[in-house]
């Protein structure tokens, strides 16, 4: 007969991942925070932009600066390298903003599940593991923060680098450019696949550690190790543990 641990490890993982959350959703949690992300945005932008401007700074070095022998010029325009790399070493302090937001929404976001599971009612409890509550409070929630402290600042600069990096290529050559752009297609499918498999698999990781913490939930209470130890269970249930491990 296999346990309710086991039956939850053979639950549908497809079932379970048809539900959708909406883009609106996800926004709403930055919503309190409104003004810090906008600052992020423009620190991002700055950043982009001193970044493609020291090919510009370059190329006038190699091509006007060295050439003329003009020492005036080549001084202005390596003194615009050097303030550049430390506009970029400067910026990078502001990213502690990112960090203090994804903190701020991660504690707003367990106080929002935590209440929401003091309304359910007592056959919500009685159907679902304990350890598997305790992991969605801790571990899903907690794998949000990489989201929000980390991913969302890095989709906001990545994409701030492509516009930048594509308005540069046009301008320093453009036939160049466009012979570039030729393989655009194939990296976005290539991205697009990439990201529908590390969120399947994510969401096994989550399922799976889930059911993790529902075992020892029920293996390490005292309950459990009294009756493992009576029934002469120890072997297997490490066994078990160890495969779900």
């Amino acid at each position: 007969m296999t346990s309710r641990y086991e039956e939850a490890e053979e639950r549908s993982y497809a079932e379970l991942a048809a539900t959708h959350v909406s883009m609106r959703c996800v926004l709403g949690l930055f919503s309190a925070y409104a003004g810090r992300p906008v600052a992020i945005l423009l620190v991002i932008l700055t950043s982009s932009v001193a970044g493609i401007a020291a090919p510009f700074l370059l190329r006038a070095i190699i091509d006007d600066a060295l050439p003329n022998g003009n020492l005036g010029l080549l001084a202005l325009l390596a003194g615009g390298l050097i303030a550049l790399a430390c506009i970029g070493t400067a910026i990078e302090v502001f990213h502690v903003i990112t960090s203090k937001v994804g903190q701020s929404i991660m504690r707003d976001l367990r106080m929002r599940v935590y209440t929401h599971l003091q309304s359910l009612s007592l056959g919500f409890f009685t159907a679902t593991r304990t350890g598997e509550v305790q992991a969605r409070i801790v571990s899903d929630i907690g794998g949000l923060q990489a989201l929000v402290t980390h991913t969302g600042s890095e989709l906001m600069r990545n994409i701030s680098i492509v516009v930048m990096t594509t308005i540069a290529m046009l301008a320093l050559e453009w036939r160049m450019a466009l012979f570039s752009f030729l393989v655009l297609p194939m990296a976005i499918w290539i991205s697009h696949r990439v990201r529908q498999l590390r969120e399947e698999i994510t969401y096994e990781q989550q399922q799976r550690i889930a059911n993790m913490s529902s075992a020892v939930q029920e293996m390490l209470s005292i309950s459990g190790i009294i009756l493992a130890r009576t029934m002469g269970r120890t072997g297997h249930l490490t066994r078990r543990f160890i495969r779900t491990s």
